[in-house]
């Protein structure tokens, strides 16, 4: 089948188009209902490439733009910090940060190692609005200042502030910003020229974000992992490197590698009594506790779960409706979010794919058993149609519909 390729200008996006109902044994129906969403969620790049060739591009504009791929960077940073330790310039993934930075060598922050930044297991305290990192002149020096709220390595937060550490890490380490080290080491390399990266007022490159590249290159990335480090034939990253960070990074949340996000084909839920000790212990909700407790022994499928506004990978419709509909259930969330607690205990089997997720939709995909990249960006806008939620699912359905 040959590709499709649909170039639109920008204005032309927002024309009135109506999604079609797509046929699961229909390529064609999949892809033409990949390029209706990626109208309708007003997406700036959609690209879906197999084995290194394109089967759909999508663009707003008549060439490939770089585009601030939000926490997409993250995945990029985690591939410097594994050649620094490729080069020797790091001595391992579970270095003490006071060697970087000596004021931690003292109390419990000499426990942080590179490993607690890379799995967000570092205890540092956080704000998810990000508001206080975008208000302070220097990101290193506002994680370095950070409090901490739980012990190293004992429970999985996301947590923006702590990533940022890594951008002086990567200073102190090669003796580069980290925009700088990581085009050198990683971009050239891969052919990556048309990129950018946002910085704080101390000349510190964002970690957490802000690298701007286009859908393309993005995909050469995506490619490299698929293939265990190596891109056309050259070894660019430490195989053992990309099989540590597209792993399970803490027993609490299974979704999440190092700074990479899992997904699995089978994915169960429960809850067993220790757990729902900790929540009694901690204050969550008596409702919520007697809700779960009544699922005790039950190992539920919530293969169809849900994403809440922040991101975070919670529960099925099903399982919302146990706990009294979507507002308690993001409420239980919020609570147990908050005491840093696990949402549930986690079953989880066969790996389907690893990726880089950004705010506002922006999605690096990786099927590695299928040699398949799917590649979603937008710009930011004032106000977004959606996220497009349902473009893995859709890239999925194309998978096996075309028997990749």
């Amino acid at each position: 089948m040959k590709s499709l390729y649909f170039f639109f200008a920008v204005w032309f996006i927002f024309g009135a188009f109506k999604p079609c109902e797509v046929q699961a044994d229909d390529p064609e129906q999949i892809l033409l209902r990949i390029a209706n969403r990626a109208r309708e969620s007003q997406s700036d790049a959609v690209l879906i490439v197999h084995n290194g060739r394109a089967i759909f591009e999508y663009r707003s504009d008549p060439y490939w733009q770089p585009i601030d791929s939000r926490s997409i960077t993250k995945s990029i940073v985690v591939l410097s910090i594994g050649l620094l330790i490729q080069q020797g310039k790091i001595p391992s993934i579970d270095t003490p940060v006071y060697q970087f930075y000596p004021e931690w060598d003292q109390g419990n922050k000499r426990l942080i190692t590179i490993r607690h930044l890379l799995n967000q297991t570092s205890g540092l305290q956080c704000d998810s609005r990000c508001q206080e990192i975008y208000n302070t002149c220097d990101t290193v020096q506002l994680a370095l200042c950070a409090e901490l709220s739980s012990s190293p390595g004992s429970c999985y937060a996301y947590n923006n502030k702590a990533v940022n550490l890594l951008s002086g890490i990567v200073e102190k380490a090669s003796g580069q910003c980290l925009s700088e080290y990581t085009r050198q080491n990683l971009f050239e390399p891969m052919e990556i020229e048309n990129f950018s990266w946002q910085c704080d007022p101390a000349h510190h490159d964002y970690a957490m974000a802000h690298l701007t590249i286009t859908a393309p290159d993005l995909a050469k990335i995506g490619d490299m992992i698929s293939q265990k480090g190596f891109w056309r034939g050259q070894q660019v990253v430490n195989p053992q490197w990309i099989e540590l960070i597209t792993n399970q990074g803490h027993s609490d949340n299974p979704f999440s590698g190092y700074l990479w996000w899992l997904d699995y084909h089978c994915v169960q839920v429960y809850w067993d009594e220790p757990l729902i000790k900790q929540y009694e212990c901690a204050g969550i909700s008596l409702e919520y506790i007697q809700r779960l407790r009544s699922l005790q022994g039950q190992l539920l499928d919530v293969r169809d779960r849900v994403n809440f506004p922040t991101g975070d990978i919670l529960f099925s419709k099903e399982l919302m409706n146990y706990l009294g509909g979507p507002e308690n259930a993001y409420d239980f969330y919020c609570q147990v979010n908050a005491k840093q607690l696990p949402q549930a205990r986690w079953s989880v089997s066969g790996l389907r794919s690893y990726s880089a997720n950004g705010y506002e939709g922006q999605q690096l995909i990786v099927y590695p058993s299928k040699q398949v990249i799917a590649v979603r960006q937008i710009r930011h806008k004032d106000k977004v149609c959606d996220s497009f939620p349902d473009f893995g699912a859709l890239v999925e359905q194309l998978i096996y519909c075309q028997g990749y």
